[in-house]
C-alpha cells in the first residue's frame, strides 16, 4: 500500500484482514466524529466478506456508515441488503445514497418506499454522475434534475407514511408539538 496518508493505510489494512492486522481501526479518540461510506460488491458472493467489514468498522463508533447506490440504481438490492443488514447487525444508523440522474419521480419513488419499508430513513441525496458515453451538456436527466427535487421527493414520501402525531408540551397548557 504506497498510500502517502497513514490513516488510509489503517483503514484498507484493517479492512482486508481484521482479525490478524496489527494496525487498528481509528477510534474517536480526539471527539472529532467520523463516518464509513462502503459500496454494495457487484455479485451477492461478496455480501459474507462485507458483511465482516462492517463489523469491524461499526467497532470504532462512526456517527454512520453509508452505503453507495449503484449508476442508474444497478445496485439497489445489493444496497438494501448491506443498508438493513448495517441496520439490525450494529448500533450504528445507516445512511443510502440515492442519486436521481436519468430517473423518473415513479423509480426514485418505487426504491425511497422500499428503503423505508425496510427500515431505513436516513438518506444522502445526490444528483449523480451523467451515463456513461454522455457530457454534462446532454439532456440525459430524467424527472429529476437535481438532488433539491431527489430531497422534496424523500420528504413528500416520508411524510405520506408518517402518521400525524401531537405530543403535549409539559408547562404550556393547550399547546403541542407535531
Amino acid at each position: 500500500l504506497n498510500d502517502p496518508d497513514p490513516r488510509a493505510t489503517m483503514t484498507r489494512a484493517t479492512m482486508s484482514h481484521p482479525e490478524t492486522s496489527p494496525v487498528p481501526v481509528p477510534t474517536d479518540a480526539a471527539g472529532a466524529p467520523f463516518s464509513f461510506e462502503i459500496y454494495p460488491p457487484r455479485t451477492a458472493a461478496g455480501l459474507p466478506a462485507l458483511y465482516e467489514t462492517i463489523r469491524v468498522l461499526a467497532a470504532a463508533g462512526p456517527r454512520f456508515i453509508s452505503v453507495t447506490f449503484g449508476a442508474g440504481g444497478s445496485t439497489t438490492d445489493r444496497s438494501l441488503a448491506v443498508l438493513t443488514h448495517i441496520l439490525r447487525e450494529t448500533t450504528v444508523p445507516p445512511v443510502a445514497h440515492l442519486t436521481c440522474v436519468g430517473g423518473t419521480y415513479a423509480d426514485a419513488t418505487a426504491v425511497i418506499r422500499e428503503f423505508l419499508d425496510a427500515g431505513i430513513t436516513r438518506f444522502l441525496a445526490l444528483r449523480g454522475d451523467p451515463p456513461a458515453g454522455t457530457t454534462e451538456e446532454d439532456i440525459y436527466l430524467g424527472d429529476l434534475e437535481s438532488a433539491a427535487q431527489l430531497v422534496q421527493l424523500i420528504d413528500r414520501v416520508q411524510a405520506e407514511r408518517t402518521p400525524y402525531r401531537e405530543h403535549e408540551i409539559p408547562g404550556v397548557p393547550g399547546a403541542a408539538q407535531v
